[in-house]
Parts: structure tokens; sequence; C-alpha cells
């Protein structure tokens, strides 16, 4: 759920970023995210390789190049780091809290049916 909504956030800047900063557009199906390994900070991560050959850079200038864009043009990117061609997002609180709000205020989850009793 929270991905979901983070993800639809996220995906929009980054198509924005890859116009602006590479002049060229980005397929969306090659954007991946996952979980921020443990030892490095960060809420979420995106893997930068499939993107090297479109910004013509290597992956430590194109993880640069996209994070300097997210935190200047995306109000919930309270900073990122890069690691080899893995660009770390970390989240600003004020999004943690809204999203909290939000689910707290909700009266049903999307669960499925557990098949119990």
């Amino acid at each position: 759920m929270f991905q979901d909504r983070l993800q639809a956030l996220l995906v929009p800047a980054l198509h924005s970023a890859f116009s602006q900063l590479f002049g060229k557009e980005l397929d969306a199906r090659s954007i991946g995210f996952q979980a921020t390994r443990p030892e490095f900070e960060g809420d979420v991560t995106i893997n930068v390789f499939p993107f090297i050959k479109l910004s013509g850079k290597g992956p430590e200038q194109t993880a640069q190049a996209i994070g300097d864009h997210l935190k200047a043009n995306v109000p919930i990117v309270e900073r990122f780091n890069v690691v080899k061609g893995f660009l770390n997002i970390v989240i600003a609180d004020g999004y943690w809290l809204g999203f909290l709000k939000e689910a707290g205020r909700r009266t049903s989850w999307p669960f499925p049916p557990s098949g119990g009793r």
C-alpha cells in the first residue's frame, strides 16, 4: 500500500528528471524500486544500472544527477546517497506521518481473506 503511493510520487519525478537532465524518455518498466539494504541510509533504493545507456554517463554520475534533481524538485525527498549504481533515497518524516494519519482514518483494509474459520 505505502509502496504504491510512494512510487506514484516518484515515477513522474523520475520521468521529469530524465527529460530535463538527459533529454530522453524513461520507460517506466525499467524503474526498479527496492528496500534499501540495512547497512545504508535510505527508505527506498533505485537501481540506476538500467538507465546508464540512456544517460550516457556512468552509474555513479547517473545516480548523483537523478538524486540531485529529486532532492531539488520532490518535497518528500529529504536526502539521498549513492552507492555504486544504487540511489538510496531518504523520505521525509512528513510523508510517513501523512501516510499514518491516512491509514488511521481508514475503516477497512484491503487484505485478502485468510481462508480461515
